[in-house]
């Protein structure tokens, strides 16, 4: 339950599926490991799952990768976008509702800034700095308000008016963004409180500024909960919490911004189903929340409720 090094190097992004591990590296390849049951691990590769990485095939110049549940999108230097693996929600901003071993370029969209993949939906932001969207949209994810509301979309559509848009990041069914100025907003499924407007309605259709906070430098988000960090890298949780994911010292949902304690200097941070983990200045890594498979990777099992320093990779 410790972790562990993989057999690859010269690697500048890291990022992860329900059951895949993908790699770019400084070259601008991408490299997978681990289940393809959707073709995630590539048209080279025709087994179940790999232990070792894998090239994709046919994809160069990788300056960006975003994984959802089954699926993953990378994005090129010329600002061209590619998807492979699970395709059924139509997050490919295509029609071909079935999976792909290999990568197919996405030409609905042109000149793309950066993307993200969540469950069933996945977000893309354009060189205007507009958001569009494609995928499922049962909860509102999309953020295209009333006239697409319930329905998904193979087309992309706008999610509300959103402008100069730096990051955005899909969850299982909510969104988020980060503009310029560093007002984030957020959209889609609430029944955990993960859009922060002090309540817990099912849905919000249309992008809103629900976060109490000004001057974010970061957002992220876990299937169910969302994270911000702020100008003096302070960390910032709601949403879900069954298993302690917001390391709040305890197991509520939160419905509203709440700083987490026990952490400083954050400069990234990220969620999964039911534990999360965060980067601070000192290259020191945190991990918090559910460990029933050692996912914190403190070498111990049992819920964890708030940031504790993985101690084998920490920069001690």
């Amino acid at each position: 339950m410790n972790p562990v090094a993989a057999s690859i190097s010269d690697v500048v992004q890291i990022t992860t599926g329900s059951y895949t591990t993908y790699a770019l590296k400084n070259d601008g390849t991408v490299w997978a490991w681990g289940n393809n049951e959707y073709g995630q691990l590539g048209a080279n590769f025709t087994s179940t799952q790999s232990a070792e990485p894998i090239q994709i095939a046919d994809l160069y110049n990788v300056v960006f990768i975003s994984a959802g549940n089954q699926s993953v999108i990378a994005l090129t230097d010329q600002g061209e976008i590619f998807g492979w693996g699970d395709n059924h929600e139509g997050l490919f901003c295509n029609n071909e509702f079935e999976y792909s071993s290999s990568p197919v370029k996405i030409e609905r969209l042109k000149n793309i800034s950066t993307v993200s993949i969540g469950n069933h939906h996945a977000l893309y932001v354009n060189a205007e700095g507009e958001v569009y969207g494609c995928g499922r949209n049962h909860l509102g994810e999309l953020g295209n308000g009333s006239d697409g509301f319930m329905k998904d979309s193979i087309i992309p559509v706008r999610a509300g008016m959103l402008e100069n848009i730096t990051i955005v990041n899909a969850g299982h069914s909510h969104s988020m963004s980060l503009n310029k100025d560093g007002l984030a907003h957020i959209w889609g499924n609430n029944i955990f409180g993960q859009v922060g407007t002090g309540g817990f309605t099912d849905w919000v259709i249309t992008p809103v500024n629900s976060v109490a906070l000004s001057d974010i430098i970061f957002i992220s988000s876990g299937d169910y909960h969302s994270f911000a960090i702020d100008q003096n890298y302070g960390l910032w949780a709601w949403g879900r919490n069954h298993s302690g994911e917001l390391g709040l010292e305890h197991f509520n949902n939160i419905n509203i911004v709440t700083q987490v304690k026990g952490i400083e200097n954050v400069i990234e941070v990220d969620g999964s189903y039911s534990h999360s983990v965060a980067l601070t200045q000192e290259n020191n890594v945190y991990t918090w929340g559910l460990n029933t498979y050692g996912q914190l990777g403190n070498g111990k099992s049992g819920l964890v409720r708030s940031p504790r320093k993985v101690t084998e990779i920490s920069n001690e």
